[in-house]
């Protein structure tokens, strides 16, 4: 009858039950990844995020390489490019989950899929949806042209992502991803 013995043991089983309910809570949470046009949940319209920045284009990647990482399945195009995103997901990872980066700069989220338009600056990954009008980059256009371009706009992102990065993870859509959030100034509609 070692009293201590009991109380060392259950303190782990303690702690493990409080881990599995904190993993809970976080899994039942909304993902703030950019899934749209997936149905199952797959990141930035399925291209592999690790070929933007080895071969400087856009690749889609393959069911066979598939990790899931922040909510979201990733796919690759190679194992080898899987593996690197394992290694270093926030290496490879696009800034403000894939949102477009123009939007999150105006401080909205217009919900539209990647299509491959992207651009890498000082080692991180933007990515764009088609513009208004079906202009594969428009919306690139727009962020390179319009507000200061990217030297204004990556700060006015950054300031604007945790919020809205919040009410993307307040969400609560299943595999649909998550829904737009409006910026009453116009958002996506204000320009293009």
């Amino acid at each position: 009858r070692n009293v201590t013995g009991v109380q060392t043991c259950a303190l782990p089983i303690f702690l493990m039950a409080m881990l599995l309910l904190c993993c809970s809570a976080i899994a039942a949470a909304g993902t703030y990844i950019n899934t749209a046009g997936s149905d199952d949940g797959t990141a930035i319209s399925g291209f592999d995020t690790v070929a933007f920045f080895t071969v400087q284009r856009a690749l889609k990647g393959k069911a066979e390489f598939s990790f899931k990482w922040a909510g979201a399945k990733w796919l690759f195009a190679s194992e080898e490019n899987m593996e690197l995103f394992k290694a270093a997901p926030d290496k490879y990872a696009p800034q403000y989950g894939d949102h477009c980066a123009w939007c999150v700069s105006e401080n909205c989220i217009c919900g539209r899929p990647a299509n491959g338009a992207f651009e890498i600056i000082e080692g991180k990954l933007y990515l764009f949806p088609v513009g208004n009008k079906g202009n594969y980059y428009g919306t690139k256009n727009a962020w390179w042209n319009t507000g200061g371009g990217p030297q204004r706009r990556i700060p006015n992102s950054d300031r604007f992502w945790l919020g809205l990065k919040e009410k993307l993870e307040a969400q609560d859509n299943g595999s649909r991803g998550p829904l737009p959030i409006e910026n009453p100034g116009g958002g996506m509609n204000g320009v293009r």
